[in-house]
């Protein structure tokens, strides 16, 4: 099975509108136009993955680099990231006493009410303000 996810293409500065897929062995493709798939360089094209997670009213589905808003105790605004030796994704703060500290991994997706705002690649001055 195949996580969800969406591509972003870093020359371009916005979310790929091609369809993709990503190969078993990594590699990521992109149907263009005339219906050819063609490889996508990892130096300009970053996938996001998609958490699983779903948020609010609307339903929001969160992913990787989303920027959050929200009431904890340490901190108001975090961002969704990914932790390799936990195999799990976090939100790790941006402001506040816990501000990217490396010995804290932040707070559980699941179990916390926030609102996404943005994405970091999307919208890095969030990253900034935090």
């Amino acid at each position: 099975m195949q996580g969800k996810f969406r591509v972003w293409c870093v020359n371009k500065k916005e979310w790929e509108s091609d369809p993709c897929l990503l190969s078993p062995d990594g590699v990521l493709f992109h149907q263009t136009r005339n219906g050819f798939w063609t490889p996508l360089r990892p130096e300009t094209h970053k996938v996001v993955w998609a958490t699983g997670h779903v948020e609010g009213k609307e339903r929001i589905e969160v992913y990787e680099n989303d920027i959050c808003q929200g009431n904890w105790p340490y901190a108001t605004l975090c961002i969704v990231a990914w932790d390799k030796a936990r195999c799990g994704f976090y939100l790790q703060p941006l402001d506040g006493p816990w501000k990217r500290a490396a010995y804290d991994k932040g707070y559980k997706l699941n179990g916390n009410r926030f609102k996404v705002i943005g994405n970091a690649l999307e919208n890095p001055d969030l990253v900034q303000a935090g």
